[in-house]
């Protein structure tokens, strides 16, 4: 049959407006969402005539990263042994208490988003250069699969999302909807890039130009956590009586 080489790598793209309807389910299940709005307006200027190829090593680094290492979560598991145990406790229990959050919604998820979730943990164990824990490296994948695989599904008006009373005395919650409960169980990065932020300032001492540079890094690699796109959603639903992931 026809194969592809592994340095051919197809991606999709689309905007997202008053033009386009919402993604089927069936298709956010299969693919990887990765939204860009904007940036940086001043990183436009000066780029448009320095381009070039990458040297061979980053070209092969690149294409190394796209490449899928992983098809299965089993594979993960035997790859990583030391961490296999953990792993099966802490991602299921991760998603359920994400799916308790949207029962009685169109918006669970199952077996799907629990394979891509540990197949995005094996990679980040793989490459783990900087000796992130194994909390942190869990907590960084469930908040790229919020952005990338659950929060794209999600659309609909405040009866959609609000919370029986049966419902939360039975849970044991006191939220007023779904998406305020959703936002408090997405990881908080924050906590994250600040043990970083410690951890350089007593590597450096007291070079404040270091630890401008760390922050901005974290910046580029999360502009935007689930759970402040949550908070977004929210703030959509409180002044237009309904929310989606796309503006």
């Amino acid at each position: 049959g026809l194969t592809l080489p592994d340095n051919v790598i197809i991606i999709g793209t689309v905007n997202m407006d008053d033009t386009t309807h919402q993604f089927s389910r069936k298709v956010i299940d299969r693919a990887m969402t990765i939204e860009m709005n904007g940036g940086n307006l001043r990183d436009m200027f000066g780029g448009s005539k320095n381009l070039e190829y990458l040297p061979d090593e980053e070209q092969q680094k690149w294409q190394e990263a796209f490449t899928r290492r992983y098809v299965t979560a089993d594979e993960v598991l035997e790859a990583h042994p030391d961490v296999a145990g953990q792993l099966m406790e802490m991602l299921p229990e991760r998603l359920d208490e994400i799916n308790k959050a949207l029962k009685g919604t169109p918006f669970e998820v199952s077996y799907r988003v629990l394979n891509e979730l540990t197949i995005m943990v094996g990679v980040m164990l793989d490459d783990n250069e900087d000796g992130k824990s194994l909390d942190d490296i869990v907590n960084l994948a469930v908040n790229n699969i919020l952005l990338m695989k659950i929060l794209p599904r999600i659309e609909g008006d405040a009866e959609m999302f609000a919370l029986s009373n049966d419902y939360k005395k039975k849970a044991g919650v006191s939220y007023s909807d779904r998406l305020e409960w959703l936002r408090d169980l997405a990881p908080d990065l924050q906590v994250i890039q600040e043990e970083e932020d410690a951890e350089k300032s007593t590597t450096d001492g007291d070079d404040d130009e270091a630890e401008e540079t760390a922050k901005a890094a974290v910046w580029q690699e999360h502009p935007q956590t689930a759970k402040e796109k949550i908070q977004e959603m929210i703030d959509r639903l409180g002044n237009q009586d309904f929310t989606r992931f796309w503006p």
